[in-house]
């Protein structure tokens, strides 16, 4: 790159730089990205050959800016405050330019000068003492310090040294060793951790010093530490007082602290980082009384002043204490002027060598803003920290933890009586908090703690009481945790592999480890006394071989006081005395309402139980039951491992049950009211493949019929079931009884309503659902090939009422079944007011259908109700649910009809189905017709349409306005489309009312947002609803809706998968901001502008609105 193609590119780069910093606020302010997401993105090793600017300027946004986190964002409110600003960025990059390393006057002469003279400006705008300035001839003096832990460093280092030799000259016996093991330093306890490193760095011993209720370090306070110091021998010697603790912003009495540490030979730094830029208006330096006690000074300008960094600001009153800390004049780094007097080396100064041209940056921002410009920027910071403050006094939840004077504002949760839910979060964290750390708490209990903390974490990111990199962080440290006890392999520090007991499988709590093992195996499992007590029964019962009346198996829901809970047990119950296997601890533990389950009075039957020769007023199912018990035996399959497994050691019954027809198994007679009370429980549960390793007395009996029952042989042949003749199945019972209430004729035997059964081979036989063609309305001659049809499943009977009207003699009963199916007559009334907005549509709906319905004898003539209206406008508007409102408020009969239920693959069928539907409508008056997508129907018709379809159009027009129709009929159609434009042009016409129904306003909107949100658990203000409904321009009703169920979720998708099954209601956080803000990221407006368009112009020629 030459110097042509340097100022081009010069150019673009600086123009890169403006567009970023005025487009800053759009960027995420943390990247999101996981650890060593880069590598990936560059290759391993340098490239061999050249690259271009335009590859490289291109990476930037690709590779750098994801992984960047922008400090100077507005909604950056993290670590510390950072400056910037454009004429520090131009210096920058005329420092870079000239690349001078300014060590010494020597190399780099105007380096050297121009950081001199900008110390000495920065001290006069903050108003040092004279002692600290360079001036001409001063003692003191400025340096520009990377940072203000390097200028605490230095000036401890610097102390430490001016401390021991002061001692060696008093005590020449004592070593440098001995002298610095006694050195200590001291620091307020809300100092940076940065003078702790520093005392660290320095080899010497750090004692934090109390502060008071203010967060202030006092004087008594440090007087008392160096008095209890001295007298254990100790060499107090550096104490570091702050402006503006990072905490809290809170001020150290210097008035108090400086004395002392003049009297006791304390060398006292003063660390203002952040507040020493507010010193530069006169009505904050207040603050620095007391700085004239002070060995060393520092501040970071670019903190605030608008430098960007690093640019760190330290004077000390005399430079010699820090020349003679640090000076080495090596040959190859000695000038000149060095002994002159007249120029300062700041290499003397400083730990490293080299340094930047930095004061550059201090020299084009103090002549470019003016003092003054700087006062007004700091003021401006302060006075929004004071807004801010205002705002957090207002909401009681918070408090002011101390006294705003700048820009930092420390504020922290009430605690409150009545605690929210931010509070009980709170709470819940410190009790989990103390309970991990107390030393005497489980594993398990301390994996629960931090699973604990893992769901508050979550919870405060969630509601925005943390940031996302805070979260990130707590997550991360907490997760560790976390998995190191539950993969931990230690018995005594972790969970891994010790399961108390089979529950915590149960439970599916155990752990979250993938290296997690369960500690019971097949081997453990027959161990437990419950499964072999279960085998030997098994056993006994396989040598026996017992009639039929003198067994049976009793189920119970009882827990085996012997036994481990959770395990099934079956006993088998028998008249001899010997091999009597009832014992009260050997119950069956139901595992839902899913299986079957027998009362605990039912005992086991004696020998004298008298037989029953029929079983057919038992309960097939349950019977079916119990003889598959007893065909199949007792199975021992472990509750761990595969089938092969479980069919080795299976045990099966290899004898015959029931020998005869005339065997039973119970008295039917006392069973009867036992069974009765299982009438709205299943038999069992069914059973996929992946259960088959249960035990087979919970493996899922067939159902069969009562002759299978009689005629049971027992011999496990599978292929040998009987035929299946008698059985009903429940929509034929449901069918039968329907029957019996309805009927007004005779009927013909129930069949399916699918088909008949057809006789084949003397044997009758079900053929399913296509057995037999069903024509579309059957006759009702009773023949074979029409003969009367069982209703289906469900149907609504035809009342006799219907039957006996006139105007429905010459309609089929099958067509007014189908019509009467179309009744909407259940759900809950709509009102007026739950549909939000178009107040003139439901203004007008009232004035000319609701009212003249409810007053028929006031609305006659000219002021009857129109025959029909079109709702028409884009969809999720609320058309239909005016339509149900109508019908609702007038008290009619609603007919919800579709396109596809007046339409018939047979020829003529259409239109007596619209002809059939305006016939029952007129028995039903006032009634309302409701057709949704009315476009479907009533299309524009064509040359090319079909002639049915025409017929169909002809019929619904002649009946909606006709000539045979009645002025005084009370039947309403009320069409609704999103496209009526496609609507024929005598529709269009008998469609009197045409009204608009837009999209919802502002107003609208948020009644449906607050209607919605107030059946579910949200902490949502009234300013928040208000920016929700201004961002939701646009949206349909539907579109709200959506929106509102897609927030709902926010709270469960901030949630691990993990917690889903253990997490109570009550812990789900409740549904903020933060959540719609996230759905509109979503769910975006489902109808164009240019379909609105269209809408407004159909409505300005053809609408009724407005």
């Amino acid at each position: 790159m030459d110097a042509t193609e340097f100022r081009k590119r010069g150019k673009e780069m600086v123009d890169y730089i403006a567009d970023y910093i005025e487009t800053i606020h759009k960027r995420p302010v943390y990247p999101d990205v996981e650890p060593g997401y880069l590598r990936c993105l560059i290759p391993e090793s340098a490239p061999q050959e050249p690259e271009s600017f335009e590859d490289v300027f291109k990476d930037i946004e690709r590779i750098i800016m994801p992984g960047v986190t922008h400090w100077n964002s507005p909604y950056f409110f993290a670590y510390f405050p950072v400056a910037h600003s454009f004429p520090a960025l131009l210096a920058d990059i005329l420092s870079g330019g000239i690349g001078c390393m300014g060590f010494s006057w020597a190399a780099s002469p105007a380096c050297t000068e121009l950081e001199t003279v900008m110390l000495d400006w920065l001290g006069k705008m903050i108003n040092l003492p004279e002692e600290f300035l360079a001036g001409r001839d001063g003692e003191g003096g400025g340096v520009i310090q990377g940072s203000a832990s390097e200028a605490t460093l230095v000036s401890l280092l610097a102390a430490r040294t001016k401390t021991v030799r002061c001692f060696q000259l008093e005590n020449p016996e004592l070593t440098e060793s001995d002298i610095m093991g006694r050195l200590v330093a001291y620091a307020s306890d809300m100092a940076h951790c940065s003078v702790e490193r520093a005392a660290l760095i320095g080899g010497v011993k750090m004692k934090n010093i109390p502060s008071d209720d203010k967060f202030i370090a006092r004087g008594s306070a440090l007087q008392k530490a160096l008095d209890e110091d001295k007298a254990a021998g100790l060499i107090p010697f550096f104490f570091c007082a702050t402006l503006g603790t990072t905490a809290c912003c809170s001020f150290d009495k210097l008035l108090e602290l400086g004395p002392i540490c003049n009297k006791e030979n304390l060398w006292l730094h003063i660390d203002a980082a952040y507040a020493g830029s507010s010193f530069i208006c006169p009505e904050f330096r207040y603050l620095l009384n007391g700085v004239e006690y002070a060995n060393s000074f520092n501040f970071n300008p670019h903190k605030w002043l608008l430098i960007n960094f690093d640019c760190s600001a330290m004077w000390v009153k005399k430079r010699s204490d820090l020349i003679g800390a640090f000076k080495l004049d090596p040959l190859y780094l000695q000038h000149n002027h060095q002994e002159s007097g007249l120029i300062t080396d700041y290499r003397h100064w400083q730990i490293p060598l080299g340094r930047r041209f930095r004061s550059l940056k201090m020299w084009f921002v103090l002549r470019m803003y003016g003092v003054k410009g700087l006062q007004e920027h700091i003021r401006q910071h302060v006075k929004l920290s004071h807004e801010f403050e205002q705002l957090v006094l207002q909401d009681e939840r918070f408090e002011i933890c101390s006294e705003v004077i700048l820009g930092l504002v420390c504020f922290r949760l009430k605690i409150m009586e009545t605690p929210d839910p931010s509070a009980v979060h709170l709470s819940e964290w410190q009790k989990n908090y103390f309970a991990i750390t107390s030393g005497t708490c489980t594993p398990g209990q301390k994996a629960d703690g931090y699973r604990a903390q893992i769901l508050c974490i979550q919870y405060a990111w969630a509601n925005s009481e943390i940031s996302q990199v805070c979260a990130a962080n707590l997550f991360k440290k907490y997760a560790e945790k976390y998995s190191a006890i539950i993969d931990s392999d230690n018995g005594e520090t972790g969970l891994n592999n010790y399961a108390e007991n089979i529950l915590t499988l149960a439970r599916s709590q155990q752990n979250d480890s993938d290296k997690w093992q369960s500690a019971l195996t097949t081997s453990n499992v027959f161990e437990l006394k419950s499964v072999q007590k279960m085998m030997q029964a098994g056993k006994k019962f396989q040598s026996s071989l017992m009639a039929p009346a003198d067994a049976m198996v009793v189920v119970d829901k009882e827990v085996s006081a012997s036994g481990t809970p959770g395990l099934p047990k079956l006993t088998v119950c028998s008249n001899a005395r010997e091999t009597d296997l009832c014992a009260s601890s050997s119950k069956f533990i139901s595992q839902g309402a899913d299986i079957l389950e027998c009362p605990p009075s039912l005992k086991c039957l004696q020998s004298g139980m008298p037989s029953a020769t029929s079983t057919t007023d038992m309960p097939s199912t349950s019977s079916a039951c119990v003889n598959h018990l007893l065909d199949t035996g007792f199975h021992a399959t472990p509750l761990f491992g595969n089938k092969e497994a479980a069919s080795s050691s299976s045990l099966k019954a290899q004898g015959h049950f029931g020998g005869g027809q005339n065997s039973s198994f119970f008295n039917q007679s006392s069973l009867a009211a036992e069974f009765g009370k299982l009438g709205k429980r299943k038999a069992f549960y069914s059973s996929s493949d992946a259960s088959s390793s249960m035990s087979s007395s919970l493996a899922p009996c067939k159902p069969t019929s009562n002759t299978e029952a009689k005629n049971f042989h027992g011999s496990g042949n599978k292929n040998e079931e009987s035929n299946v003749t008698g059985f009903k199945t429940a929509k034929e019972q449901l069918w039968e009884v329907q029957q019996k209430k309805y009927q007004s004729k005779p009927q013909c035997a129930p069949v399916s309503s699918y088909g008949g059964l057809k006789k084949s081979l003397g044997a009758r036989r079900s053929r399913g659902p296509f057995g037999k063609f069903v024509p579309p309305v059957p006759k009702q001659d009773g023949s074979e090939k029409g003969g009367t049809q069982g209703r289906p499943y469900g149907t609504v009977p035809i009342e006799p009422s219907f039957l006996v009207d006139e105007r429905l003699k010459n309609i089929e009963p099958k067509m007014i079944e189908l019509i009467m199916n179309e009744i909407m007559d259940h759900g809950p009334p709509v009102n007026w007011d739950d549909i939000a907005g178009v107040e003139f549509a439901k203004a007008t709906i009232k004035e000319i259908v609701v009212w003249p319905m409810l007053r028929p004898d006031i609305f006659t003539g000219l002021r009857g109700p129109p025959k029909g209206i079109l709702l028409f406008g884009p969809p999720g508007t609320g058309k239909t649910l005016i339509g149900k409102c109508i019908a609702c408020q007038s008290g009619a009969t609603f007919f919800s009809i579709s396109a596809s239920s007046l339409t018939s693959k047979w020829v003529g069928e259409g239109e007596k189905m619209v002809r059939a539907l305006f016939t029952v409508a007129r028995c039903q008056q006032p009634a309302v017709i409701f057709i949704d997508e009315i476009d479907s129907l009533l299309s524009q018709r064509g040359d090319g349409e079909h002639e049915s379809s025409r017929r169909i159009k002809t019929e619904f027009l002649v009946q909606l306005d006709g000539a045979a129709t009645s002025s005084e009929d009370r039947i309403l159609v009320v069409g609704a489309t999103n496209r009526p434009q496609e609507i024929d042009e005598a529709a269009r016409r008998r469609l009197v009312k045409r009204l608009y129904i837009p999209l919802p306003e502002a107003s609208a909107r948020k009644q449906i947002v607050t209607c919605l949100m107030s059946k579910e658990h949200c902490s949502l203000s009234e300013e928040e609803i208000e920016l929700i409904v201004k961002k939701s321009d646009g949206f349909s009703g539907a579109d709200m809706t959506q929106l509102c169920r897609e927030a709902s979720l926010g709270p469960i998708r901030s949630l691990q998968s993990m917690d889903i099954a253990t997490i109570t209601p009550e812990q789900v956080r409740p549904i903020v901001f933060l959540d719609f803000d996230s759905a509109f990221k979503t769910v975006r407006p489902s109808v164009s502008s240019k379909d609105l368009e269209l809408y407004e112009n159909w409505n300005q020629t053809f609408g009724c609105g407005r």
